[in-house]
Parts: C-alpha cells; structure tokens; sequence
C-alpha cells in the first residue's frame, strides 16, 4: 500500500481558544504524509499568528490568509490549494484522534470508495460522548451513492463535510456554496449523486467541539437556509430524475415540520413571514403522510398540530 499525499483543510475564523489542539491532532496523527492547510478567514483575534507560528514548526503545514467570506469560501480555498490525492476537512475548533488518518486510508485502499466516513463524539465541558449510528453496526459498511443519499435525507447518517476522507478525483468540479448555511448538506448531496461507494466504519475519530451559543442553535436568517437547500435538492431530484423521490418528500416534510415548529417556539413569524406561511402550509399538506409514516411519533404529531394552531 502506497502512502497517497493527503491534504487536511481547516478553515479559521477567531477560534483562538481551540486551534492549537486542533492543529496538534493533525501534526501527530500516524500518517504521515500529509500537507495541512490552515486557511485564515479574516481571523481577527490572535488566529492569524497561530497559523503562522504552527507553518514555522513544521513544514507540512500551509498558511492561507484571506479577507473573511465565510465558511464555505474558506473551505473552496483550501481545495484549490490543495496537491493531495484524497482531502479531509477539520473544523478549527474540533480535533481528531491519532490514527484517524491512517485507518481511514488503510479502509480506503481496502475497499476503493470515494469516500470514507468515520465515527463522531460529541465533545463539550472536557467530556466526550459517543455518537451512535444504528446502521453503523461493523468496521465496514459499504453503500452506492444513491443509497447513502437515501441514508443522509432520512437522517441515518451524518451530514457534515468534517471526518471524511474524499477523492480528490470524486470532488472533481464539486464546491460549497459560497455564503450558504447549513452548506454541508447540499455539498454531500450532489457528491453522493456522482459518486459510485461511500464506506462507513463504526470506529470514531472525530471530536466535534459544541460550543454554546454558537450559530447552529440561534434563530437567524441564515437557519432559512435550510428550505433554500431542500429546494435544490428537490430540483435536482427531479432534473437528474434520481430514484430518491420518496426520501425527498420525507425530508421535505421534515424539514418543514423543523423549521415551522422553530419558528413559532421563538415568535418568530413576523420576522420571518414568508417563511412562516410556507412551513405551516406544507406542515397542513403533509399532516396525512405524517399520520401514516413511521418516522413520524406522537411527538412530532403534537409539534405539527403546534405550528397548525400557533403559526
């Protein structure tokens, strides 16, 4: 087995208080032949001069500073920088176990898929918590593209960009879309469709850092993001006329029930109006399908006849 350049991208935006041990993890992983790009997005605390002071003590590590554009572009950056074969994408506040790099190399070559999906702990207060995936049950699981596709819009697998080893000839053309939220699942969702294997293993490798008050539980113009992303997503259902139109509706209906339910919880109708009636008309359209599906509890029945009423 051949050791393959792989480049870790880390995009950064003031997450002094972490970076160093996220950088750490990466330099001391077992692997060994990798480059890591730390791409500064207009970090304005002490972020900048960490990177800089990281890339003086160890060559493999690479320095970008750019004016700040968000996540996304930082992330289109670093991939357009980057010479390896295979990349991974780190977020600057979480961090990886040793031998992450490693193992999901060693799965790859084994197996030959596009991508390769490790564990995750949910990592907060200096305390881990493993995250468990039923479906995930052995050190191998290999699905198609349209299966995993299938498994990411029923929310059996994991959403996020971070912890997986990439092609680079699978990311091809594929970018994030510039000033998009939640911009990870429309990212996946259009390389799953293109791509042949995904493999996960049930090991985990993965430290995602949940900070409190960080964007993901605030209310905000960027969470409407969400509908904007399930319409592309619908779109290109239709035009590539993917056999996933079941999948779709659920996560169509689901995502509508999240999101109405969200709204009304924090009074949030007059300031998002539009988005307001929308998820109350499909919360009433699909009322049925929820009574019907399996997926769907008494608990999401009662947040449904909640957005009906209130919203």
């Amino acid at each position: 087995m051949k050791d393959l350049l792989i480049s870790i991208i880390v995009p950064i935006y003031n997450t002094e208080k972490y970076l160093d041990e996220c950088v750490k993890s990466l330099t001391n992983q077992t692997y060994q032949n990798i480059e890591i790009i730390l791409v500064d997005d207009g970090s304005s605390d002490s972020c900048p001069q960490k990177c800089d002071n990281w890339a003086q003590k160890n060559k493999c590590i690479q320095v970008i500073h750019k004016p700040n554009g968000g996540l996304s572009d930082a992330r289109n950056v670093g991939i357009e920088a980057a010479h390896g074969e295979f990349i991974m994408f780190v977020d600057s506040d979480d961090f990886l176990k040793h031998d992450t790099i490693k193992d999901l190399y060693t799965l790859q070559c084994n197996t030959e898929a596009d991508i390769v999906c490790g564990g995750f702990y949910k990592y907060q207060n200096n305390k881990s918590i493993a995250i468990y995936n039923q479906i995930i049950q052995s050190e191998k699981v290999v699905f198609t593209g349209i299966e995993q596709l299938k498994n990411m819009l029923a929310s059996k697998t994991d959403c996020s960009s971070c912890g997986k080893l990439y092609k680079r000839s699978s990311i091809g053309n594929h970018r994030f879309i510039k000033g998009r939220y939640n911009e990870d699942i429309i990212f996946l969702f259009s390389l799953y469709a293109s791509c042949s294997k995904t493999v996960y293993t049930n090991k985990r490798y993965y430290y995602y850092r949940d900070t409190a008050g960080s964007i993901t539980n605030k209310l905000s113009e960027k969470t409407m993001h969400a509908l904007r992303n399930m319409h592309e997503m619908e779109q290109m259902t239709i035009e590539r006329k993917m056999p996933i139109q079941n999948e779709m509706e659920n996560y169509k209906c689901r995502t509508c029930l999240e999101i109405g339910y969200a709204i009304q919880r924090d009074n949030a109708a007059t300031r998002f109006p539009n988005e307001s009636v929308y998820t109350k008309s499909q919360v009433w359209k699909h009322f049925p399908y929820m009574l019907k599906h399996p997926d769907y509890n008494w608990k999401d029945l009662i947040h449904a006849l909640i957005v009906l009423i209130r919203l």
